[in-house]
């Protein structure tokens, strides 16, 4: 069993404090015009203290979908009282932004985004070692199931099911592992490494989590079973 709060990211701290860059038409005081200027915003107003917590908690229901998400109208009413003109427009703009220009803002301020398998998003949940001699064998690729609460499920604590499930991915010497064959050359100690895909934990709103897998140890040669 594993709880939300055994699952962390090095750079996920980073992401609430990082800074992002944004050029746009400000208003200058000094000559009482517009001009182009480039200004460098804070993480920080993705992550305001209130009652949704992280613009970013939502991210998977209420992104791209703003107008049906209330955090997303609590957060502009915030900028609009925190921020001058010139920010305010910035942030209301980048929200309506797709592709790379809000990739790349999310991979710098959203601490719950994996923007693709390349960036080394993967929590090691541990190593099975298969000694010398042995192989591993599985009938069944681990499974992760995660207990979301909700109105319908608060009250019964043991929520899990499929619909529930997160991936987990085995790996041998840096390649996929699968069950079916067996795991380890039997003239060496082999380490079979399990992952999950950080961002399909959904840590803003699950709360536990709960892994199976079961494997046997049989006797191999060259790869092969004795």
């Amino acid at each position: 069993t594993y709880l939300a709060s055994d699952f962390d990211l090095e750079n996920r701290e980073d992401r609430v404090t990082n800074t992002f860059s944004r050029t746009s038409n400000v208003y200058d005081w000094d000559s009482d015009s517009y001009s182009t200027m480039t200004l460098e915003i804070s993480c920080s107003v993705f992550h305001l203290d209130g009652p949704y917590g992280s613009y970013w908690n939502d991210s998977v229901y209420g992104f791209g979908h703003e107008d049906n998400w209330p955090g997303a109208n609590w957060y502009r009413n915030q900028w609009d009282n925190l921020y001058n003109d010139s920010i305010n427009w910035i942030l209301n703009e980048l929200l309506q932004e797709e592709g790379q220009d809000i990739h790349e803002i999310r991979v710098t301020c959203d601490p719950y985004y994996a923007s693709s398998v390349n960036d080394g998003e993967f929590i090691h949940l541990g190593d099975i070692l298969v000694p010398a001699g042995h192989g591993m064998i599985c009938h069944y690729n681990p499974q992760m199931y995660r207990n979301i609460p909700s109105q319908y499920t608060e009250d019964f604590p043991g929520s899990f099911g499929p619909n529930y499930m997160v991936s987990v991915y085995m790996y041998e010497d840096e390649r996929y592992a699968g069950c079916g064959l067996p795991h380890g050359d039997g003239n060496s100690d082999t380490t079979i490494s399990l992952f999950v895909e950080y961002s399909d934990l959904g840590l803003s709103y699950a709360n536990e989590y709960r892994f199976y897998f079961t494997y046997q140890l049989v006797e191999v040669t060259n790869g092969e079973l004795a």
